[in-house]
């Protein structure tokens, strides 16, 4: 294993990013290096993002949750902590040439993400039948996405959104007395301190066990320069 890595780094608040030679962490007293460091490398802002919002005591517990954008790495992650968490059923909007990876992680149910809202609501609503959907998790936020959501989201329950600050679409849910949350991953806000250091003391256990497991990641080649290639492979439906 290399004792030096390149990183990019950002010295500065609203700096220029560098190109840094540093150290590849080590294991610690009583640590153990359990996964690759390439693979976890993108774990802490995914997982935070999607498991800051369910530290809520009533969620779980066998309610129905959907996942709007599985196939992301939010998303994955949202379909891995739902289960963890006691949801059932979850239903997870995706490619349909995904649904097998997305059944694995834990979704019972793959829903085409091309579905129109209308078509949507009468599929969640056979899949649960009838059952109010508690919480959904919209690991996309797009306009067409939160629609969906709110429609589908039961009076009193929660919709989780990952759009930076306050959506307008907001203001139809608290109408309809549907609670709406954003989510940002920033384990050092006060109000988000105490769910972090709980997420993170429990992930080491998780990931040993593997009840829960890094999304897969691709390093791609060229440096920055791959990034375009890598960007237009997604956009493509290939990535």
């Amino acid at each position: 294993m290399p004792t030096q890595q390149k990183a990019l780094l950002l010295p500065k608040k609203q700096g220029d990013w560098e190109v840094h030679t540093i150290e590849v962490p080590k294991p610690g007293p009583g640590q153990l290096l359990v996964l690759r460091f390439l693979s976890v490398s993108l774990l802490p802002l995914s997982l935070f993002t999607m498991g800051a919002p369910l530290d809520f005591p009533h969620l779980g517990r066998r309610m129905a949750a959907i996942v709007f954008g599985g196939a992301n790495s939010v998303g994955q992650y949202a379909i891995r902590l739902a289960k963890l968490s006691g949801f059932s059923p979850i239903i997870a909007t995706a490619s349909l040439k995904n649904a097998i990876l997305r059944k694995s992680l834990g979704a019972t149910h793959v829903l085409d993400r091309n579905l129109s809202s209308d078509a949507l609501l009468t599929e969640v609503g056979k899949l649960t039948n009838g059952t109010p959907v508690e919480v959904i998790y919209d690991a996309v936020s797009l306009p067409t996405t939160l629609d969906s959501a709110i429609n589908a989201v039961a009076p009193g329950g929660t919709l989780i959104h990952v759009r930076p600050g306050p959506i307008e679409e907001a203001k139809k849910a608290a109408a309809q007395g549907k609670r709406v949350v954003g989510v940002m991953a920033d384990v050092n806000a006060p109000d988000r301190k105490k769910t972090g250091q709980s997420l993170y003391a429990k992930l080491p256990a998780l990931l040993e066990s593997g009840a829960n497991k890094p999304n897969p990641v691709e390093l791609l080649p060229d440096g920055l320069a791959g990034i375009p290639g890598g960007l237009k492979r997604s956009q493509d439906g290939e990535g």
